[in-house]
């Protein structure tokens, strides 16, 4: 699953952020994202491309996606997408894990400005996904 995860990294142009452990499935994708937050069309495309399937799980809130996590709900997950200030507590609970960096190579396209934010320095646990007005997502 871990190449599912650089791939999926490398079609939207960033890493969201993994998970503590890796869905068991071969060619699945489980993504845990904010409800209506990306378009369908980057998930068909990732699909046709590497004849994989991307199974997606929603959530309405921060407290709604830690508590899912927290019930085990991580080891359910490849990757999941939180807002950039609540990383250190997902970090800091040990719901997530190291990025291999050396199989993302599109992480020598993120600007220099959103590299090593104060949430995650050394950008150790996660990447960009997004940016819009003074924030910057994961």
């Amino acid at each position: 699953m871990k190449t599912m995860t650089t791939r999926i990294a490398a079609t939207l142009g960033g890493l969201l952020l993994a998970s503590g452990v890796q869905a068991q499935e071969d060619n699945k994708l489980y993504l845990f994202n904010w409800t209506q937050y990306m378009d369908p069309a980057i998930i068909t495309a990732f699909e046709e491309k590497y004849d994989a399937e991307v199974v997606q799980n929603y959530y309405n809130s921060l407290p709604e996606m830690f508590a899912k996590l927290n019930a085990g709900g991580v080891s359910q997950y490849d990757i999941i997408v939180p807002s950039n200030y609540y990383v250190p507590r997902l970090i800091e609970t040990g719901m997530v894990q190291k990025l291999d960096k050396s199989k993302i190579p599109n992480l020598d396209n993120v600007m220099e400005q959103f590299k090593n934010p104060s949430y995650d320095p050394q950008s150790t646990y996660s990447a960009p996904y997004q940016w819009g007005g003074d924030r910057l997502s994961v």
